[in-house]
């Protein structure tokens, strides 16, 4: 079944579709990841149609360069956040299966908690979830 903006509904929840060279459609692994990719997918639909105002992924650890290691984020940070026109500012923590939050994610959560309540601290496992949450904000 076709979902909004073209993402595919499967049993165990949403994932993004991709072409095989012999036809059809095959579907990746469903992880963390993937759900991070179709967040941002609709996040990138939402900011092109001045839905929502700005939004970022913030990659946490470290990448090595040519000369020396490079910290990304502070641990703890949040998958991703994003600004709706309105002011609300949202961070957002996916989480699959099993996976909750750790030590240093659950003091991010409770250090948002503590702001004014135009900041919103989610944690999310389906794609289909955080589209009618960011509706609910954008409406």
């Amino acid at each position: 079944m076709r979902g909004r903006f073209g993402f595919k509904q499967l049993t165990q929840g949403w994932s993004y579709p991709k072409k095989r060279s012999g036809g059809g459609e095959t579907y990746c692994k469903r992880n963390e990841s993937s759900i991070v990719t179709g967040c941002l997918q609709y996040l990138q639909i939402l900011e092109n149609s001045k839905q929502i105002a700005w939004y970022d992924r913030c990659n946490s650890g470290m990448v090595k360069s040519s000369t020396r290691r490079i910290k990304l984020h502070r641990a703890g940070t949040p998958d991703l956040f994003f600004i709706c026109t309105n002011g609300i500012i949202v961070w957002v923590e996916v989480k699959f299966g099993a996976n909750k939050l750790r030590g240093k994610q659950i003091n991010f959560k409770e250090m948002i908690n503590k702001l004014p309540p135009y900041h919103q601290h989610w944690t999310i496992s389906e794609v289909g979830d955080f589209q009618d949450r960011v509706q609910s904000l954008t409406v």
